[in-house]
This record gives structure tokens, sequence and C-alpha cells, in this order.
């Protein structure tokens, strides 16, 4: 999402090499496909044999590769950028595939031979200047145009709660299961995950409705939201995300409660959202926004719109860019 989306919107002539273009790269998952994977493992290896005037690598070439190859695509490149936008020097992972070919060894092998890293928020990029003295902070961004603008904030009966995400971060949303449940038993309240996840979230399923994600779709799907939720553990790796849901609940002008970790700190102070630190708070500040005025949903949906313009908005941030994948001269 974050190259693709920059490719497309700068509409930039550009050869794109993306593995096996499968939402889901999982060693485990990939391992099904044994054929198609030889095949792009072919692929990726030849590119190491071309010199190239420019390469912009996002997050990893292979996911079966433990750094060597990332590290050989950036050298051949007369100059190669790496980029990411999560924790993956802190992703440790619990399998015994992610212990043969785990994500910090990669990542770090990336930033030592690259040019230049772009980094997604202030905390990868201070990780990463221990490696490379040239680091770039550039904010995974959105098209708030390509977002469905939210008009009405009466509330649904009965109240709708959002959540936007991967089956891999799905787990996030056990940790406000109890408040979750609690504002179901006293409002109705349905919890809507849009995600291309179908795993049982346990107590949670009883208001639980599932629409799968799609990219074309999630625009136009989170206008329906009364409350959005970003709910997060407070560990190495959640504080290396970008805030990505946040922002895009923001385009879409849906109040947000999330947890102020990392990068949702900073994204929640600046879009008017509601920062829950503690667990036992969840209940009572969700309850708070469903109990506002519709003035004051509007407001906040009207601010939180206006940030993301501001701060997180490819048209705001599309000069440094190009200049960081060396599009245009510094």
């Amino acid at each position: 999402m974050r190259i693709l989306d920059w490719l497309q919107w700068l509409r930039l002539d550009a050869e794109v090499h993306d593995y096996l273009g499968r939402e889901n790269a999982d060693p485990r998952a990939l391992a099904r496909q044994a054929l198609a994977v030889a095949s792009a493992e072919r692929t990726t290896r030849k590119l190491c044999r071309l010199r190239t005037d420019r390469l912009l690598l996002h997050r990893e070439a292979s996911p079966f590769s433990r750094g060597r190859l990332e590290r050989q695509l950036l050298s051949a490149a007369d100059f190669g950028v790496y980029d990411f936008d999560d924790a993956l020097q802190w992703d440790f992972g619990d399998t015994w595939i992610r212990r043969i070919v785990p994500k910090p060894t990669k990542c770090i092998a990336a930033v030592l031979a690259a040019d230049r890293v772009v980094a997604g928020n202030d905390i990868l990029a201070d990780w990463a200047s221990g490696f490379n003295r040239d680091v770039v902070m550039i904010p995974s961004c959105v098209d708030p145009a390509a977002y469905i603008r939210k008009h009405s904030y009466i509330l649904s009966d009965p109240p709708v709660l959002g959540w936007v995400g991967s089956p891999s971060t799905e787990r996030y949303l056990r940790l406000v299961a109890d408040p979750l449940l609690e504002l179901h038993r006293r409002t109705g309240a349905r919890l809507r995950i849009v995600s291309a996840g179908a795993a049982s979230l346990g107590s949670l399923d009883l208001m639980v409705e599932r629409i799968p994600w799609t990219k074309a779709a999630v625009g136009r799907l989170l206008v329906d939201m009364d409350v959005a939720i970003a709910p997060l553990d407070n560990g190495p790796y959640e504080r290396g995300k970008c805030a990505y849901k946040i922002l895009q609940y923001g385009a879409s002008g849906v109040p947000t409660a999330g947890s102020p970790v990392g990068a949702n700190q900073l994204a929640l102070d600046r879009l008017g959202g509601t920062a829950i630190t503690r667990a036992d708070d969840w209940f009572d500040a969700i309850l708070t926004l469903l109990a506002m005025s519709v003035s004051e949903r509007s407001a906040i949906g009207e601010r939180s719109r206006g940030a993301v313009q501001r701060h997180y908005s490819f048209d705001t941030w599309a000069s440094r860019w190009r200049s960081a994948v060396g599009l245009d001269p510094n």
C-alpha cells in the first residue's frame, strides 16, 4: 500500500516487482504454493545481476531471505533506497520458520546496505540512524479524496463501532473485549470489522459484523461507522507502527478512539481523537463519544479530516518523497 499508492498518486512509470502479489506473504501460506514461490525466487535473484539507476525496496525482497538478497539488490543499484513502515527490527515472531528467516536480521542488512533509508515514523527513523547516516522520515500517507466524507453524525441504531486492519492485527481487538462487550450489552453496539480475516475473536463474536477488505471498497466502508477504534499493545513492535488506520478513519471524518502508542499518539492529538491509556477506560471513552451531540461529533470529524490533509496527505509530502527516492535533486 505505502509504495504502490505513491506510484499511482504521482503517476510514475516504474518497473514494479511484488514477489507473488499475494495479500498474505507469511512463509507458511506461501509454502503451499511451491512452484510459484520458486519462480518468484528465481526472478528476484535475477534482479541482483541488473545494474539500475535507482531502486526502491520496501520492507523485504523475499519472505525467505535472511538479508543477503536485500543487501545484494540495494548494493547493485547506483542509488538504493530502503523503505520500511513497521518495526521489523523488533518483529521476532514465535514460529520455527521465523527463527530460520528472522525479520530483524533482514531489516538491519537492508538498512546497512541502502544509500538512503525512508522510515515511516520518528521511532523507526531514530533506530535506523544508528546504522545509516542518511535517514528520512516520511509518514504513511493517505489521499483524503479517496475516502467518502462522513456527513451524517446521527447515531445508527444500534451504534456501529468500526475497525479496519489485517488478519494479523485483529488480535489487538481482544485487548478491549470486555469494555466492547459491556457497550454491546448496554447499547446494543455492533463491532464492524473490515479485514481479510475470518478467524474467531472469542467472546467478541457475539457483536462482530465482518466485511471483506478490498482496496477499492475501504474508502466507502468507513463512512457508516459511528466511532472507529484502534487499540494496541504498548510493546516495542507496536511503538514502531505508523498509525495508518487512524489516518484512514480521519480521512473519512469518523470520530476515533485509540491507544496512544508510538505514532498513534501524535496522530490522535492532531486529529482530535480520544487517547485511551488503560484498558478499563475504553468503555467510558467510547460511551462519551456516543453520548455527544451531533454537532460535537461533526466538529471532531471536520477537525480530523483537515488534519489528515495538512499532516498526512500525499499532496503534503509529495515533494519530500520524490526527493527521498532520488527523483528530484536535493
